[in-house]
């Protein structure tokens, strides 16, 4: 019995002795007393809601840590409870004690960034939307502002605005666009904009534009947007080609196809090199290629220009009927000045009138069919295409 007493003491006085140590804890009344630029940023802040004030126990100290040794001493910088303490990692367990993390990437994280490397989490207008977003990645990603040929600093100098955007006077199409327009939390590596994945991306805005995208031989080929556009600056086409004389569009067009940009050094040519004309006023790269458009009536992609040779015609020629103009013409450039594929315009002819007439046999390759045929694109008054 003796031995028992003790033992019945230690079970009866330990919870006594536990619960009167003094709560680490104090409420948040305290905190905003001294913290007042916190208080009124704050107040518009979702962490002064009252749906996180019911999740968050301790209000401040939820994030922050426990207070109360802080308030008693708060000359002791070794009191202090700040988030800083905390590794990023365990930074980030803190918010997800609330927050859904779906969504959001891995990259950050491992660069040693947390939630508050992006986020405001006492103020709301600081956070990664808006120009104030836009502010915040570039003081980190110099690569893009390089690009994009701004600095945080012109971030600062157009802030003016009544909705600035660092894209805006840098001759960007997306202008007046933020950073979260097109990067979301997950999908911010360099290889989510390549391929189908990343173009699915551009879609979501442009896909009313260039619907048809998908089908198009750049899209089958495994090209992206990005293959051909930039986002971050209108001026990939001036790294291409710095000098050339191309226009912007055409001198996209040459880093691929360089040895179709090179027939337009002959002599007949198509005025691609004046600027009268770029590769897309023919092209659409956005577009599947169809055949039909360079043959048929109201089809002849050529006809645009060249009204004159259009159908319709009571006597059309064949080849263009069917095929189009390149059954006899090379669009690009060629050495005959009429841009055909031979030289020798009887040769052109007997390229496909191989059976002519046995009176034509005393012609030959020097003779001029159109002396005679002189209507060969179509006829509204003889079959033969003669005057």
């Amino acid at each position: 019995m003796k031995h028992l007493v003790p033992a019945l003491v230690f079970v009866v006085v330990l919870p006594v002795l536990l619960s009167a140590q003094p709560d680490p804890y104090v409420g948040s009344e305290m905190c905003i007393q001294c913290h007042t630029p916190e208080r009124e940023t704050l107040a518009g802040s979702p962490h002064a809601w009252d749906d996180f004030n019911a999740l968050a126990e301790h209000g401040c100290q939820s994030c922050h840590g426990p207070g109360r040794a802080h308030v008693q001493d708060p000359q002791d910088e070794t009191l202090q409870p700040s988030r800083e303490r905390f590794t990023a990692a365990e930074r980030r367990g803190m918010c997800l004690e609330c927050h859904d993390d779906s969504g959001h990437d891995e990259e950050h994280f491992a660069a040693g960034l947390d939630c508050a490397s992006c986020h405001a989490i006492h103020g709301f207008d600081a956070g990664v939307t808006g120009a104030a977003g836009d502010a915040r990645c570039v003081s980190c990603h110099e690569s893009a502002t390089e690009s994009m040929s701004f600095s945080t600093a012109s971030v600062a100098a157009i802030s003016t605005e009544a909705e600035p955007r660092p894209f805006r006077s840098h001759g960007t199409p997306h202008a007046g666009q933020a950073c979260s327009s097109c990067h979301t939390l997950g999908s911010l590596s360099e290889q989510s904009w390549e391929g189908r994945a990343g173009t699915e991306r551009c879609q979501t805005c442009h896909g009313q534009t260039h619907p048809r995208f998908f089908a198009s031989s750049h899209a089958r080929a495994g090209l992206s947007c990005t293959s051909c556009h930039t986002v971050h600056s209108g001026d990939r086409v001036d790294e291409l080609a710095p000098d050339s004389y191309l226009g912007r569009a055409s001198q996209s067009c040459v880093e691929c196809h360089a040895s179709a940009v090179s027939e337009f050094t002959f002599n007949e040519r198509h005025r691609l090199e004046e600027g009268i004309m770029e590769c897309t006023s023919c092209h659409n790269p956005h577009e599947p290629t169809q055949r039909v458009r360079l043959g048929g009536f109201k089809d002849q992609l050529c006809a645009q220009c060249h009204v004159d040779k259009s159908a319709p015609f009571v006597f059309e020629h064949g080849a263009s009927l069917v095929e189009g103009c390149t059954s006899c013409h090379v669009p690009h450039g060629s050495p005959n000045r009429h841009l055909l594929e031979f030289q020798s315009v009887a040769d052109q002819c007997y390229s496909c009138h191989v059976s002519a007439p046995g009176f034509h046999a005393r012609f030959t390759s020097q003779t001029l069919c159109t002396n005679c045929h002189s209507t060969i694109h179509g006829s509204n008054l003889h079959p033969a295409f003669l005057k």
